[in-house]
């Protein structure tokens, strides 16, 4: 007998996590800050406050939290009934994730700080394309970031990442030489001017769309000698690569990362640690 459809929620933030350094000085980095759903939806949250679990890591404040409800009041019809058109279903829901860090100084080689970083996704439930519009929440920002005392300016194309809301749309706008020429950097395709791939690459139609929140990354006085900018990243001599905005855009998800730092020098190796890491989706099933 087959089972009545029922919508399962999903949705998970993390403020900072991963690993510094290789055995046996090595850093695995746990966080109570963080935050996820089950499949009924609800809420949940994590804080966390002065964390330093060694000299190289200081972060002063770190929340995380997950949102999942319907829209509407759910009756008993509603939820159990045999779904035979998603279109025709009068429930909705929302599924609110965001993670924040304030006061970071990151020391592994060269000094990273960031007075504060949050990313925030909202994502609303699928109609009729099976698709859910996942958006880029307002407060989602980079505020402070510097790099050996040199501050960074980063500018976010908010309005690709709230207006293109499903990956339907990013694919159909994508055939648009003025879209591209405007947006098309943060997609990594030819047309833009921040990160172009080579002309002539396009967008796999199966396939999640990577692509970064940033649209712009520059120095704000003079650049440090020990670092440069490559598109969204910056490389820092005797830390690593620091990567901003990463986001990943699937049919029914989306993924967004803030920051990722991949460590390659002497004392850390190959280690990697995020700040600001959230995803979102939802869907009938």
């Amino acid at each position: 007998m087959p089972h009545d459809a029922r919508f399962i929620f999903h949705g998970a933030a993390a403020a900072y996590g991963g690993r510094i350094g290789c055995p046996p000085d090595d850093l695995i980095l746990e966080t109570a800050a963080s935050a996820a759903l089950t499949v009924s939806g609800g809420r949940s949250r994590g804080a966390e406050r002065g964390i330093a679990p060694d000299d190289r890591l200081r972060i002063g404040a770190a929340t995380a939290s997950a949102e999942g409800l319907f829209d509407q009041a759910a009756t008993k019809g509603a939820r159990g009934r045999k779904r035979e058109s998603r279109a025709a279903d009068p429930l909705t829901a929302t599924t609110i994730v965001s993670a924040d860090v304030r006061d970071v100084t990151l020391t592994v080689g060269q000094t990273f700080r960031a007075k504060q970083v949050r990313a925030t996704l909202i994502a609303r439930s699928p109609g009729a394309s099976g698709e859910p519009a996942i958006a880029l929440g307002e407060d989602t920002a980079f505020e402070g970031i510097t790099i050996s005392r040199s501050r960074l300016q980063i500018e976010i194309d908010r309005t690709l990442f709230e207006r293109y809301d499903t990956r339907a749309k990013l694919l159909a706008a994508c055939d648009d030489p003025a879209f591209l020429r405007e947006h098309g950097g943060c997609l990594f395709l030819d047309g833009g001017s921040l990160n172009a791939a080579p002309r002539g690459r396009g967008l796999a139609a199966c396939s999640p769309i990577r692509g970064t929140i940033v649209r712009a990354l520059a120095w704000d006085g003079p650049p440090p000698a020990n670092a440069r900018i490559e598109g969204h990243t910056v490389v820092v001599d005797g830390m690593g690569r620091i990567v901003f905005g990463e986001i990943l855009i699937a049919a029914a998800s989306r993924r967004l990362t803030m920051i990722r730092v991949d460590f390659d020098c002497e004392p850390c190796g190959t280690g990697m640690m995020a700040f600001a890491d959230v995803q979102d989706n939802g869907s009938w099933s």
